[in-house]
């Protein structure tokens, strides 16, 4: 082997190393943008804290399998061949596939729930999730001056709330000022205060739902992006034409734990002459995103200005209920493209500041991004505050 073929492979191994590392890298500040957690269960400390912490994932809190199997009432199944685990408490169970990222539940169905193997080949699911699902509870406690963070999951068992629990394992999570090096003074022994700015104090809490009306379309990339910065999930309600033309961009949505409902397509008359034909339409929809992604919906979107008198009777007489279907009419005006963007910014910040519970629309067009940008950074400033939920079956749309 000559000299020249000996530095060629050379610069190949170690391009080949360089780029693997870049890589790893550039996985870890993506899943993990935030300082981790410490984690509990019950009235204990995690002892495989070292081991298996707690992970944020795509803004996600992931947990090991294993933790569940410490709690009462829950048993876990894990089937290494087939890659699959069960995860039940009573009745009710998700059964999960780690190769499709598909899960079922108790009623049969379907969930798009990304699992990962991670640390020392443990097996990572998403806590708030799963729990939910299953009837465990999820709390999550911060303290706004130090940052430091703690999460725990818990059966009915635990017989310590969450702030004893840390008094007692870890009380200097719960202190109000940062450890200094600096000599302390008089000024150290007053109480930490936090300024309160004029619109914390008009706000009390929110329940809002981020929904997006217009479907998928070569804007929602941006709008993803925009979620994703933040940290918030939406609810993209789409046709049949939407899952046809942008098969890649609802799988990239639904790997980033948003949800979908449906409205039938505006072009389809047919679909708004009669109740019976508005639940085809809404199956019909089903079928395919059951056919491509593997999941149904329920939640509904249908186009206001398209209802009859005979669809607002049979949906409020529950009909449309009957057939596995919730309205999610918007409770706040689109605002995006009807305005400038600083005017719908302050109009749907106003909307937040005087209304306890809000579905908020958005369109899908150039200037939804930054009116979304806008409106998260309003609920991320006043997120103590705010409870921003997905639309869905789970939920009961305000009035």
């Amino acid at each position: 082997m000559n000299n020249r073929l000996k530095h060629l492979i050379s610069f190949i191994l170690s391009f080949t190393i360089i780029i693997s590392l870049f890589s790893i890298n550039l996985f870890n500040a993506k899943a993990l943008p935030l300082d981790e957690p410490l984690l509990y269960y019950n009235d204990s400390t995690w002892a495989r804290e070292n081991r298996a912490p707690l992970k944020i994932i795509e803004n996600e809190y992931y947990v090991p399998l294993v933790i569940f199997a410490q709690l009462e009432g829950a048993n876990v199944r894990v089937n290494n061949s087939l890659n699959t685990f069960v995860i039940s408490n009573g009745d009710k169970y998700i059964s999960f596939d780690a190769t499709t990222d598909i899960a079922t539940d108790q009623s049969n169905t379907y969930l798009y729930i990304r699992t990962y193997k991670l640390d020392y080949g443990e097996r990572y699911i998403p806590a708030e999730i799963v729990c939910d699902h299953l009837g465990f509870e999820f709390e999550y406690f911060k303290n706004e001056i130090t940052g430091a963070a703690a999460v725990r999951i818990s059966d009915k068992s635990a017989e310590l709330d969450f702030e004893e629990l840390l008094e007692k394992h870890n009380p200097a999570i719960l202190n109000l000022e940062k450890e200094t090096t600096r000599a302390h003074t008089e000024e150290d022994t007053k109480p930490a205060v936090k300024p309160q700015q004029p619109s914390e104090i008009i706000i009390g809490n929110r329940i809002l739902y981020l929904t997006v009306e217009a479907g998928v379309n070569e804007y929602t990339d941006g709008m993803l992006n925009t979620l994703a910065y933040y940290g918030y999930k939406a609810t993209f309600f789409i046709d049949r034409s939407d899952i046809t033309n942008y098969p890649l961009t609802i799988a990239r949505l639904l790997s980033e734990g948003h949800n979908l409902g449906l409205r039938p397509d505006n072009e389809s008359t047919q679909a708004y002459t009669d109740t019976e034909s508005f639940i085809a339409e809404l199956n019909s929809t089903n079928e395919l995103l059951y056919r491509v992604f593997k999941i149904k919906t329920g939640a509904v979107r249908p186009d206001a200005s398209a209802y009859n008198t005979l669809l607002i009777s049979d949906i409020q007489s529950g009909k449309l209920a009957e057939a596995g279907y919730i309205v999610w009419n918007e409770t706040v005006d689109r605002a995006d493209a009807m305005m400038s963007n600083t005017e719908a910014i302050e109009l749907l910040s106003k909307s937040i500041r005087e209304k306890n519970t809000l579905v908020l629309t958005f369109g899908s067009n150039a200037t939804t991004a930054t009116v979304l940008s806008g409106t998260l950074k309003f609920i991320y400033e006043h997120g103590d505050k705010i409870d921003v939920r997905l639309a869905g079956p789970a939920y009961n749309p305000p009035r």
